[in-house]
C-alpha cells in the first residue's frame, strides 16, 4: 500500500510540474488596445471570432467591421463576434453603427438590439451600450451592467429615447467609473448616458453583437469603424449629459462580504490577468498524471509477479533415505 501511494505522489508531482511548464509557456493575451478598423482592415478579423448558435448565417466580416442579418424564424437569440485579450487601465472604445431593417415594435420577447460589450470576469461581470427596439419602451439605447451575486448575475439597465437609426456608441474606463456614451448621427457628438462603478483590472473580452430577443421580424445592421484606445491615448473628454433615462433594472443593493466576489463595490476584487486561467491544450498534463499513474502500478505489480533469487533460500532439502 505504501508503495502505491508512492506512485501516486509520483504522478501527482509529474502532472504539476508538466503542467507549470505547460502554463509557463503560453504566451501573454494579445492586447486589444490600438485597434482602428478604418487604417488597419485586417486586425478586426485577426482579433475577433464569431460565436453563437449557428453564427455563419447571420454574421458576416467586412471591410471595416461586422453586419448582422437576423430573422427570428431563421436566426434567433444573441450572435456576434468577441475578442479574447488584454484591456488594461483607462481605456476608449468607439464604432459607428447602422440599422437597416428592424421592428417598430416589439410585442415579443425583451426586445431587438445591436451593440457592443465589455467583460472583465465571470466573477465582476462587464457592461455594455446597446441601440435596440424594446418591449417595454419601444426605439432606445440600453445602457447595462452585469454583477455576479450569489443568487445569479444581476443586469443592472437603464434605457434612454432615441429615433436615431445611425450613430456612433462608445464606452469608456474613467478610474473605478465606466461611462456608457452615444451619439445619433455618424458624425454628432458623444453624449453620456449612464455610469457605473466598474472594476480596475485588465478587460478579458469585447463582443460586437446582435440578438433578437425574441421579437418576430428582421433585424439587420452593422458596427463598423471600431477605435479601441488606451492609457494618454484614451479619450477623457467630459461628454455633455445625454436625454433623461428610465431606470429598468436599478444596481444591486451591496451584499455581505462573504467572499471576494461578493464584495458590494466591485471595484475592489482582486483580479488580474495573472490570475485568468490558461487556455489551451488541458490533456497534456492530465495525460502525463495517468501515464505516472499507469507506469507506477505497472512496476508495482511487476515486482510482487517477479520470483525473488532468495525466495527458497530458507527452505530446507529432503533428507537422503537411510541406507543410501
Amino acid at each position: 500500500m505504501k508503495k502505491l501511494f508512492r506512485y501516486i505522489v509520483f504522478g501527482v508531482v509529474a502532472f504539476s510540474i508538466v503542467g507549470a511548464e505547460y502554463a509557463s509557456a503560453q504566451p501573454p493575451p494579445p492586447a486589444l488596445a490600438g485597434v482602428d478598423s478604418t487604417q488597419d482592415k485586417n486586425r478586426f478579423g485577426q482579433l475577433f471570432i464569431p460565436y453563437g448558435v449557428r453564427p455563419e448565417r447571420a454574421v458576416a466580416f467586412t471591410p471595416d467591421g461586422v453586419s448582422f442579418q437576423l430573422g427570428s424564424k431563421r436566426d434567433p437569440g444573441h450572435v456576434g463576434v468577441r475578442a479574447k485579450g488584454a484591456l488594461a487601465g483607462d481605456f476608449s472604445i468607439e464604432l459607428r453603427y447602422e440599422l437597416t431593417t428592424l421592428p417598430g415594435v416589439v410585442d415579443d420577447g425583451y426586445g431587438a438590439s445591436l451593440g457592443i460589450g465589455v467583460n472583465v470576469d465571470y466573477k465582476v461581470g462587464g457592461a455594455s451600450i446597446a441601440r435596440g427596439v424594446y418591449k417595454s419602451d419601444g426605439s432606445q439605447y440600453s445602457a447595462g451592467r452585469t454583477i455576479p451575486r450569489s443568487k445569479g448575475m444581476h443586469y443592472a439597465t437603464a434605457h434612454f429615447p432615441t429615433t436615431a437609426k445611425s450613430g456612433r456608441l462608445a464606452l469608456r474606463r474613467v478610474g473605478g467609473e465606466i461611462l456608457l456614451l452615444a451619439a445619433d448621427s455618424p458624425t454628432g457628438e458623444f453624449l453620456e448616458l449612464e455610469r457605473y462603478p466598474f472594476p480596475t483590472q485588465s478587460v478579458q473580452d469585447i463582443s460586437i453583437y446582435a440578438d433578437t430577443g425574441g421579437a418576430i421580424g428582421e433585424f439587420k445592421g452593422r458596427i463598423f469603424d471600431l477605435k479601441i484606445t488606451s492609457g494618454a491615448a484614451a479619450s477623457q473628454a467630459p461628454a455633455k449629459p445625454g436625454p433623461a433615462g428610465k431606470i429598468i433594472v436599478p444596481l444591486p443593493d451591496p451584499e455581505p462580504a462573504t467572499s471576494p466576489q461578493l464584495v458590494g463595490d466591485v471595484s475592489e476584487i482582486p483580479m488580474s490577468p495573472s490570475t485568468t486561467p490558461v487556455r489551451g491544450s488541458w490533456w497534456i498534463p492530465v495525460l502525463t498524471f495517468v501515464v505516472g499513474i499507469i507506469v507506477g502500478v505497472g512496476i508495482r505489480r511487476s515486482r510482487q509477479e517477479a520470483p525473488s533469487p532468495d525466495m527458497n533460500r530458507d527452505i530446507p532439502k529432503p533428507k537422503k533415505p537411510p541406507g543410501n
